[in-house]
């Protein structure tokens, strides 16, 4: 999002609602908010890794539509995981992140990983 709004102006072609809403949040108040944003705030003030941070990799993973319902849904099998390999959530977390982005044909050589 910040990537599109820094090369072509406030709205890129096709930009999702949400993303407009925060982008416009942003400009009235200097701040960037919404769910992910909340939670990956979270994530990073919890200093044992218990916090989730959903996202589509997550959904895409669990073969979830990304709703509030399976947000839900996606936060619990994310700590069942994380349960039975005996990880925090937060590492249970990046190697499906990494794992899912790898079998969808993304690395951290794709020039979408090195905006």
């Amino acid at each position: 999002m910040a990537r599109d709004y820094i090369e072509r102006g406030k709205y890129s072609p096709g930009m999702m609602q949400h993303r407009r809403n925060a982008l416009n949040y942003y400009e009235m108040w200097g701040v960037y908010s919404g769910r992910k944003v909340t939670a990956f705030s979270k994530a990073l003030q919890d200093g044992g890794g218990e916090h989730a941070v959903v996202d589509v990799w997550v959904f895409r993973a669990f073969d979830l539509a990304a709703s509030r319902a399976n947000h839900r849904v996606a936060v619990e099998r994310l700590r069942r995981a994380a349960r039975r390999l005996q990880w925090p959530v937060a590492e249970a977390q990046a190697a499906l992140w990494v794992g899912t982005r790898a079998v969808c044909g993304f690395t951290n050589h794709d020039p979408i990983s090195m905006a």
